[in-house]
C-alpha cells in the first residue's frame, strides 16, 4: 500500500468549517485559528570565551568534507549541570578536526538572538554537500509566538587552510526539527519534522515534510518539498519527535527510519520519495522506545543503523548492517555498553583516504550521560570508529574519541 500524507490544507479547512457552524449555532463569533509563525534565525558567534563551557550538553550531529570532520551539537553554559539541556537559552557549538576525530577545536557558535526574551538552539545535523560546502541544519524553538522551525545555514569554506571561516545568510526551511541528511540520486535530501498532537485533521505545518535541495544559490539552500511520509499510526496515536533518517536502497528507491511511541518504524519509497509505503515496525533486534535511531548507507553498499539495542533504556549503543536493503540485519555490534548515564543521539558517518575512498570505517557520533546529575554526569560528545569489516565477519572492535566533556 502506497500513501502520501502530505496535507493539503483542505482537511484543516473542513476542521475550521465545523468549528464555525458549531459557534455559529450557539450565537458566538468564531475566531478564525491562527496560522503558525516561524521562528528568528540563530546569531552566529566565535566568543569561545562565553560559549566554551557548558553544563550540560548532547544530540551531535559529524559530517566529513575531504579528510576534516565537523561536529556540531547543542547545549547551555547555564543553569545546573546536567539537567539544563532542553530550556531557553541552549546553543550549537561547532567544531572541527584534522586529525580524524582525535582532536577537536571549537569555531563556533550559533546562539540565541540576543535581542529576543526567549529563544532556544537545539537537535543540529550535517551535510557535506556535492557542491563543496557544508549545510548545517538547525532548529531554532522557545521564541514566544512562535512555532519551532528550522534554519539552514551554510559554511561556504569548509576546507579553508588558512582565512577565517565564511558563513552564508541563515534561510528559513519550515517548521519543526530536522531529519539526518542523505546524499539520493546525486542530491542531498531530509526532512522537517514537526511534531502532531491530538486527533486528525493536522495543520499542513506538522508531520514529516521530506525535501529536496535543488540548487544552492547566493550561498544559500534553494529547497523543493517532495512530500510526508507517512505516520506509524493513522490517528497519530503513536507520533513523537519522528528524527527521520534516509538510506538509498537503489534507483529511486529510498527506506526511511523515524521515532514512535513505541519501537523504531521504517516505510519505503520506489519512486523517489514521491510516495511511501505503510510504515511497519523495526523487530531486526531490540530498539529503545522513544528515543532517535540513525540510519544511512554505507559507500560498500550496506545499509548501517545505529540504535540503542534495549527495549526501554538508552543504552547499549549498537550498529547493525543489512546487504539487502533494509530486508534483514543479520551483523550487530554493540560499541558501547556503559551502564547508568547511558549513551543515546546517534548519527552515522564514513571514513575515507587521502585520495577520497572509503577506508572501511563506520563513524558514529552520540553523546553520553545526558540529563544526570553528577556523580553519573558525563556531559559527553563522544565518536565510536568502527572498521565495517570487523562486524560482518563476527570481529568487531571500535576506537572511541572524546569530542567535548
Amino acid at each position: 500500500m502506497k500513501t502520501n500524507r502530505c496535507l493539503s490544507g483542505w482537511q484543516s479547512c473542513v476542521c475550521s468549517l465545523v468549528l464555525l457552524v458549531a459557534t455559529t449555532l450557539q450565537g458566538v463569533p468564531p475566531k478564525p485559528p491562527r496560522p503558525p509563525v516561524p521562528t528568528d534565525p540563530f546569531v552566529i558567534s566565535t566568543d569561545t570565551a562565553t560559549y566554551g563551557k557548558r553544563v550540560s550538553q548532547q544530540i551531535p550531529a559529524i559530517a566529513r568534507v575531504g579528510t576534516r570532520w565537523f561536529c556540531i551539537w547543542y547545549g547551555v553554559n547555564k543553569g545546573q549541570p546536567g539537567i539544563s539541556g532542553e530550556g531557553t537559552g541552549c546553543y550549537n557549538t561547532l567544531a572541527m578536526s584534522d586529525d580524524d576525530c582525535k582532536t577537536w577545536k571549537e569555531f563556533a557558535y550559533f546562539i540565541p538572538d540576543p535581542k529576543l526574551a526567549a529563544q532556544s538552539i537545539i537537535d543540529p545535523r550535517l551535510s557535506a554537500t556535492p557542491e563543496g560546502p557544508l549545510l548545517i541544519l538547525i532548529p531554532v524553538s522557545g521564541q514566544k509566538g512562535r512555532s519551532r522551525s528550522v534554519w539552514s545555514v551554510l559554511l561556504k569554506n569548509p576546507l579553508s587552510k588558512g582565512e577565517p571561516f565564511a558563513f552564508g545568510p541563515p534561510k528559513y526551511v519550515d517548521f519543526g526539527f530536522v531529519g539526518s541528511a542523505a546524499l539520493i540520486g546525486g542530491q542531498v535530501y531530509f526532512t522537517a519534522n514537526q511534531n502532531s498532537s491530538g486527533p486528525p485533521p493536522w495543520h499542513e505545518s506538522v508531520g514529516m515534510k521530506l525535501y529536496r535541495i535543488a540548487s544552492l544559490a547566493n550561498d544559500q539552500i534553494q529547497t523543493e518539498r517532495v512530500a510526508c511520509l507517512p505516520y506509524a499510526a493513522a490517528d497519530g496515536s503513536m507520533n513523537s519527535c519522528f528524527e527521520v533518517s534516509l538510506a538509498e536502497t537503489g534507483k529511486n528507491r529510498i527506506l526511511a527510519c523515524f521515532r514512535t511511541t513505541a519501537e523504531q518504524y521504517m516505510t519505503r519509497s520506489t519512486d523517489g520519495g514521491k510516495t511511501w509505503s505503510t510504515p511497519k515496525p523495526f523487530t531486526a533486534h531490540p530498539n529503545c522506545a522513544n528515543t532517535k535511531a540513525d540510519l544511512a548507507r554505507s559507500p560498500s553498499g550496506r545499509l548501517v543503523l545505529a540504535f540503542n539495542r534495549m527495549a526501554k533504556s538508552r543504552e547499549s549503543m549498537c550498529i547493525a548492517l543489512s546487504s539487502d536493503g533494509g530486508e534483514t540485519w543479520p551483523h550487530y555490534y554493540v560499541f558501547d555498553d556503559r551502564k547508568g548515564p547511558g549513551a543515546s543521539y546517534p548519527n552515522v558517518q564514513f571514513g575515507a583516504d587521502a585520495s577520497g575512498k572509503y577506508d572501511g570505517n563506520i563513524y558514529v557520533a552520540y553523546d553520553h550521560g545526558r540529563g544526570k546529575r553528577p556523580p553519573d554526569f558525563t556531559k559527553e560528545i563522544t565518536i565510536a570508529v568502527i572498521p565495517e569489516k570487523g562486524v560482518v565477519e563476527g570481529k568487531p572492535t571500535s576506537t572511541r574519541y572524546i569530542v567535548s566533556k
